[in-house]
């Protein structure tokens, strides 16, 4: 996604930061489903750098295969030396077989955080997209935006994504924000999205719990139980396959993170990356 959030506030104040290596520790899971209520943020870390581990959490405790990326893309320093981007990948299975992905980027510098985050399905007829994206600069939080979306789905699917979302819809309405996001982001949605634009600080721990929430909720309806073992005994089809891959060009021709990751990490190695890791095939 990465949304446009005003260059001129933003980009320059990116570059002026100073590099800082976020932690690549992870702390262990005992349960086999995700809870909020037994759900503890790492405090001894950034904002989203603790959304980062709980991610890596929830991987484990649905026992997740974590996927070996290339060092390219799994570790990235700038250009200018002050950013690091850390990414992340692990492979829904259910009775040995693969049926979603799970991508996640984290990019840190002295004042800067952004996590993106998204799950990709095989079948994205049957099994709905979580889609995340937080930009934090300087203490404010640019854009925050967390969606379950539905590209393809089915109709009796895509009633039900509209059911479980609207109360996490409802409950994060406070969030503020003071412009819509771009239609383009919100094309495949139920309209069940939430949405935060310069927030600041004191809306850090409401948007760190939406997107758990929202995240608690796909994975323990879609990416484990019997739903899971259901979509994953279905093969992708051409049909299908096309379907996603349309959304995925989508979000990558109209966002502009291209440009943005460009500026940070270079042209070619971003078209690799957004081509060959974030909106590759699941």
């Amino acid at each position: 996604m990465f949304f446009n959030y005003q260059l001129d506030l933003g980009f320059q104040q990116l570059m002026g930061n100073q590099f800082a290596t976020p932690s690549n520790a992870f702390a262990s899971a005992e349960r086999c489903a995700l809870n909020s209520g037994d759900r503890t943020l790492a405090n001894d870390c950034s904002p989203f750098e603790a959304l980062a581990r709980y991610t890596a959490e929830s991987m484990s405790l649905i026992q997740a295969n974590r996927i070996d990326l290339d060092q390219s893309f799994s570790e990235k320093l700038s250009v200018n030396g002050r950013f690091t981007l850390t990414s992340q990948e692990w492979e829904l299975t259910a009775r040995r077989r693969s049926f979603a992905t799970l991508r996640k980027d984290y990019i840190k510098g002295q004042k800067t955080e952004i996590i993106n985050t998204w799950i990709f399905p095989k079948r994205s007829d049957l099994m709905p997209v979580y889609a995340a994206e937080l930009i934090s600069i300087g203490g404010i939080h640019r854009i925050a935006f967390v969606d379950i979306q539905v590209p393809g789905l089915r109709q009796t699917e895509a009633d039900e994504v509209e059911f479980l979302t609207a109360p996490l819809a409802t409950r994060f309405s406070v969030l503020p924000y003071n412009e819509p996001p771009p239609s383009w982001a919100t094309d495949a949605s139920q309209g069940n999205f939430a949405f935060a634009r310069q927030a600041d600080a004191s809306w850090t721990a409401t948007i760190q719990d939406c997107y758990c929430s929202y995240l608690e909720t796909y994975v323990n309806v879609y990416a484990t139980g019997a739903t899971a073992r259901s979509i994953a005994s279905y093969s992708p089809t051409e049909e299908v396959t096309a379907t996603l891959s349309e959304y995925q060009h989508h979000h990558m021709e109209h966002s502009p993170g291209n440009k943005f990751l460009s500026n940070l990490f270079g042209h070619e190695w971003t078209q690799s990356f957004l081509t060959n890791f974030v909106f590759a095939k699941p």
